[in-house]
């Protein structure tokens, strides 16, 4: 059953949480016995359109046949090939890894904050957050021409039950499954080499990820401050450390590997300020996996993970740099529950985000999908 699966993410790369689950699933699966190809888009050349990528996209499904297709991410310019592939009448399946369906930019947020103003296919009202030509060409293919890429869809699959949540609250016609992501690294043992004044920060340096308020956050800390990740913000990274006391803020940036965990693993505590919602970000599995709580904003997929009361770290206010600092001196302060929460993170990750749990799950899906005619 379902022996042939074509993978399909935007790029190859690994450059964040979504390429390591690409990576992750197609190495275990062909671990499982099946025969699994993969298809990126943006792998082809920067400079390829739509009918090369086509072509390609045909060409390979020809002569492969496979049984199911299974989608992570694409660019909102790559969407097409939902439809290029439901039209040949292949079963497809998608993780929604971020708002993609949602929001036309992709994280639920504008410059005011939280945003939910394209809600209900109100394209043209998200002409604030993303250039016309793409509100105004959704618009028109969605809500005038019917042509709703996601259409062709037999089943979704959604990490968190928040977003399960609010893909109910809109309303969205699809067949939902929920399944939390998996981390290879459940049996990973605690870690033991922590600093106790060690902060660690994974993710893309970008506005989004909150990487402004928790520079801020810590200039009036007794504490180090590890940062694992590059993005558009890297001068500013590079600009604080510099005018930091040496050795306080260490920027190692895109790491991955055994060179990624031994970094991980020094820190007592994980911070994802987020700004915008997220789904079920890859960072804090890994954190709890170490049995390292995180600080987090309460928003989204990160506020599940925590724990609205939390039960596995500390929830804060997007962009308070005064409640993060607060929330994070807590955490590094010995008799705050710092490492009962660790283990509480750990025991989260070792009940319900094995490759064990997701496999049978994703297996299920994947034959709910094949069988619905």
């Amino acid at each position: 059953m379902t022996e042939r699966i074509l993978q399909i993410n935007e790029s190859s790369a690994l450059e964040g949480g979504v390429g390591q689950h690409f990576q992750d699933i197609c190495t275990l699966l062909t671990e499982q016995g099946h025969q699994v190809r993969t298809f990126c888009p943006g792998d082809i050349t920067v400079k390829s359109g739509r009918s090369e990528i086509g072509d390609a996209l045909t060409a390979l499904l020809r002569q492969y046949r496979p049984e199911i297709i299974h989608v992570h991410g694409l660019r909102t310019k790559h969407l097409w090939i939902l439809d290029h592939i439901g039209d040949q009448g292949f079963p497809l399946v998608q993780t929604w890894h971020d708002h993609a369906a949602f929001c036309l930019n992709q994280s639920l947020y504008s410059n005011n904050g939280y945003c939910e103003r394209c809600r209900g296919g109100h394209y043209l009202r998200a002409t604030g957050c993303v250039d016309l030509l793409l509100a105004m060409s959704t618009f028109w293919k969605r809500r005038i021409m019917g042509r709703d890429p996601y259409r062709c869809l037999r089943r979704v699959i959604v990490p968190s039950r928040y977003l399960l949540d609010k893909a109910t609250e809109w309303g969205l016609p699809h067949k939902f499954r929920h399944i939390y992501n998996f981390t290879r690294n459940v049996s990973r043992p605690m870690t033991s080499s922590r600093n106790a004044d060690m902060i660690v920060f994974s993710g893309r340096l970008s506005y989004l990820k909150g990487i402004d308020t928790l520079l801020q956050a810590v200039r009036e800390m007794n504490c180090r401050l590890m940062i694992l990740g590059d993005g558009e913000l890297r001068d500013k990274v590079v600009q604080e450390m510099e005018g930091s006391e040496p050795g306080k803020i260490l920027w190692q940036g895109f790491c991955s590997g055994a060179e990624y965990w031994q970094y991980m693993g020094q820190a007592s505590v994980l911070a994802l300020p987020s700004l915008c919602p997220e789904n079920c970000p890859l960072t804090v599995i890994d954190a709890f996996s170490m049995g390292i709580p995180v600080v987090g904003t309460d928003l989204g997929g990160s506020r599940e993970l925590i724990g609205e009361h939390g039960e596995r770290g500390l929830l804060v206010p997007p962009g308070d740099a005064v409640a993060l600092r607060k929330a994070l001196t807590s955490m590094l302060t010995p008799g705050h529950g710092t490492r009962a929460k660790g283990e509480a993170g750990r025991r989260f990750v070792m009940d319900n985000m094995s490759w064990d749990h997701f496999y049978p799950a994703l297996l299920n899906c994947y034959r709910e999908a094949v069988n619905e005619r």
